[in-house]
């Protein structure tokens, strides 16, 4: 009997699954749906759906795994929830119940958080057989019990509680409370018209009123079954209905002592047994096989999204890279621009200052030509009252006003003065500092040049004419006007250049 309710389960399934992703395919309008490697995979997909009833596991195995982290990427939940419940599906069949539990939990998970309920029932009820292949009765009942007790009114959803009271009913130890469940999976199988689910929940009856003890009543379901057997000989069901059926039938006859036709019966339950046994050998082979090559795909799909991860983190990391060379490269300049900044500044300050300097020195050099200038015309001046007083002298001495020793003393007191090498040394400290580097230049042009020269270019630098040098060095002035001549002709200067000129613009 458990059977019979696995393979209603099975195709209740995939029927369900079929007509929900072809409606989501009619309906998705999402903001995504401008993304070709969305479109392709929605096409993809569908692909899948086909491939997977006509059992071609491996193959839409891969198009579910490859299409669910899309769908999820552009916030399709649904079609990635149907991807993870049929890869589920895949692993139920292919007796992989951890796995199938797995991706049963996340389409579960999924539909939840999209209101899904109908979808999410459905999850359930195959989590909850997942949950008794691997040894976890008590689960698969309370899940079972959660969808038998909701109200499913469409044809669809009646078809999910039949097959979740068929397979509930396997966990009751109360064979009344069986009986009331495989009733109602009755009941409800009529209002289908699907003519599968009306004979398991026939056969169904059969055996629950087998077990109460009510053979008159197990025979004639019993027998409905058996009637109708060769009527669908096409039908995939066949065998697992003519197998129950016989094993009733065998049960039956043995209750009622009709031992030939128990025999008979328990020949033809072990026939379709062996048949049964030889077809699950096949499939246990064929699992094996569809095992090896999905986990091959799943090995693959996993480098395959490594590779793209470790792309991704290498771009992220070049990224980052480039963010923090950029960033330190703004650093640099920002702190390149405040140090020129900086610089400049300072530059300014220094040119500021070098200017203030210069000017002060400007200041201080022409407060020193002046004083220089008037120490000058002082000292013009006194020779020139010297000369007078010198000259008032001799004529004193010609009028008999002084004698001739006194005269004699006073002219050679006043030709001291004029002759004093002291004035000239003060006037060149003095011009030494406004003109600190003339002297070193001139001896360093002309190195054969006398004191008296020396002093004579200085007067020239000072602008000082022929008369006013003559006063200055107590001479006449063509003594000067010679002195001039043969220092030009001793500096080798040509004709045309002026001699004032040419002292003026040395240490300029």
């Amino acid at each position: 009997m458990k059977y019979i309710i696995l393979l209603i389960i099975l195709v209740t399934n995939t029927s369900f699954l079929n007509a929900g992703l072809t409606a989501s395919f009619r309906t998705k309008t999402d903001a995504v749906s401008d993304s070709l490697s969305y479109d392709s995979s929605r096409v993809t997909l569908q692909k899948a759906i086909e491939q997977l009833h006509h059992s071609e596991y491996v193959q839409s195995f891969n198009t579910f795994n490859k299409s669910a982290p899309l769908f999820l990427k552009t916030g399709d939940i649904r079609n990635a929830a149907r991807c993870y419940a049929n890869m589920g599906l895949i692993f139920m069949e292919i007796q992989e119940y951890e796995k199938a539990i797995t991706n049963f939990q996340k389409a579960d998970s999924l539909f939840l958080s999209m209101n899904a309920v109908e979808e999410q029932l459905f999850c359930k009820k195959d989590l909850a057989l997942c949950y008794g292949n691997s040894g976890k009765p008590e689960k698969a009942c309370d899940l079972l019990k959660m969808v038998i007790e909701k109200e499913l009114p469409q044809i669809q959803n009646i078809k999910l509680k039949i097959a979740c009271l068929f397979a509930y009913c396997d966990y009751l130890n109360d064979i009344e409370e069986e009986k009331k469940y495989i009733i109602e999976a009755y009941d409800l199988a009529l209002e289908t018209d699907d003519s599968q689910l009306i004979r398991a929940a026939i056969l169904n009856l059969g055996w629950v009123n087998y077990k109460t003890g009510n053979l008159i009543l197990a025979e004639k379901y019993v027998n409905q079954i058996y009637d109708s057997l060769h009527q669908d000989e096409n039908e995939s069901s066949l065998t697992s209905l003519e197998g129950n059926t016989y094993s009733l039938l065998s049960q039956l006859y043995a209750k009622k002592k009709i031992w030939e036709k128990a025999y008979h019966f328990q020949l033809q339950y072990e026939e379709c047994q062996k048949l049964d046994n030889k077809t699950k050998a096949i499939k246990h082979i064929q699992h094996l096989e569809i095992r090896k090559e999905i986990e091959q795909q799943q090995l693959k799909f996993e480098q395959a999204q490594m590779e793209i991860k470790q792309k991704q983190e290498r771009s992220i990391f070049v990224g980052i890279a480039l963010t923090v060379l950029l960033i330190m490269s703004g650093i640099i300049i920002f702190l390149l621009y405040k140090r020129e900044q900086a610089e400049k500044k300072l530059r300014k300050i220094e040119r500021k200052e070098y200017t203030t300097k210069l000017v002060n020195e400007h200041h201080k050099v022409e407060a020193k030509s002046r004083e220089l200038s008037t120490n000058t015309m002082l000292l013009m001046k006194k020779n020139e009252v010297l000369k007078k007083l010198k000259n008032q002298i001799e004529g004193y001495k010609e009028t008999g006003q002084i004698e001739a020793p006194t005269e004699k003393e006073i002219k050679g007191k006043i030709n001291e003065a004029l002759s004093e090498n002291s004035d000239w040394e003060a006037f060149k400290l003095q011009f030494n500092e406004i003109h600190p580097l003339f002297f070193n230049t001139l001896l360093k042009l002309h190195p054969g040049l006398s004191n008296n020269e020396l002093r004579l270019c200085a007067y020239l630098k000072m602008h000082l004419n022929t008369k006013q040098i003559a006063q200055l060095i107590s001479v006449q002035p063509q003594t000067v006007t010679i002195a001039r001549y043969r220092m030009k002709k001793k500096m080798n200067l040509d004709k045309d250049v002026s001699l004032d000129e040419y002292i003026k613009q040395l240490d300029s």
